[in-house]
C-alpha cells in the first residue's frame, strides 16, 4: 500500500476531527441562541394545526389534541473521507389529550450538507477541504443552517400528518 499517503490521510483526518470538535462547540451555541427545540415545536405546531382544523391554545388542559415534538438528536457528522454534515433527528407525537391514547407519530432526520464534496487522491484534499470549511463557520451560519433544517423538518412532519389524516378519512 501506499504509506505516504496513508499518512497524509490520517494527518488530514486528525484535523478535520479536530476542527469538528471546535465546529460543535459552535454549533451548541447557536442550537441555544435559537432555542432550538422551541423552534421546531413551534413551526411544526404552526403547520400541524391547520391540517387538524384547530388553534393552538395556551394551556394544555383545553386542548382536544396535544402535539408533543422533540428534537431527538443534531450534530455534525464528519464521519468517512466526503463532505461534512449537519443533521437533526425529531420526533413528533399526536395524543388525544382526554384519553392520552397516542394518535399518529412521525420520525424525522433532515441533513444538510456543510463542506464541499471532493473526490480524489484517497480522499485526501476533500478531509482537507472539509477541515478548512469547518474552520470557517461560524455561529451565525449554523444557526442559518439549524433554521433551514427546522423548517424542512416542521415541513416533513405536517406532510407526514396531512398524509396520515388522508389515508384515515378514506
Amino acid at each position: 500500500d501506499d504509506i505516504v499517503g496513508a499518512v497524509m490521510q490520517a494527518g488530514a483526518t486528525a484535523a478535520k476531527n479536530a476542527e469538528a470538535g471546535h465546529a460543535r462547540a459552535r454549533l451548541d451555541s447557536a442550537s441555544t441562541r435559537m432555542a432550538l427545540a422551541d423552534a421546531l415545536a413551534r413551526r411544526t405546531l404552526d403547520r400541524t394545526s391547520r391540517y387538524l382544523g384547530v388553534n393552538p391554545v395556551a394551556s394544555e388542559a383545553d386542548a382536544d389534541f396535544v402535539l408533543e415534538v422533540h428534537m431527538r438528536s443534531y450534530g455534525i457528522d464528519v464521519r468517512g473521507r466526503g463532505a461534512a454534515r449537519l443533521y437533526t433527528n425529531a420526533e413528533a407525537v399526536l395524543l388525544d389529550r382526554r384519553t392520552g391514547r397516542e394518535i399518529w407519530n412521525s420520525r424525522v432526520r433532515g441533513t444538510d450538507r456543510l463542506t464541499p464534496h471532493v473526490i480524489g487522491m484517497r480522499g485526501v484534499p476533500g478531509t482537507v477541504i472539509t477541515a478548512a470549511t469547518l474552520h470557517t463557520v461560524t455561529v451565525a451560519d449554523f444557526q442559518e443552517a439549524l433554521d433551514q433544517l427546522v423548517q424542512l423538518s416542521a415541513n416533513v412532519i405536517a406532510d407526514d400528518l396531512r398524509a396520515g389524516l388522508r389515508n384515515a378519512r378514506r
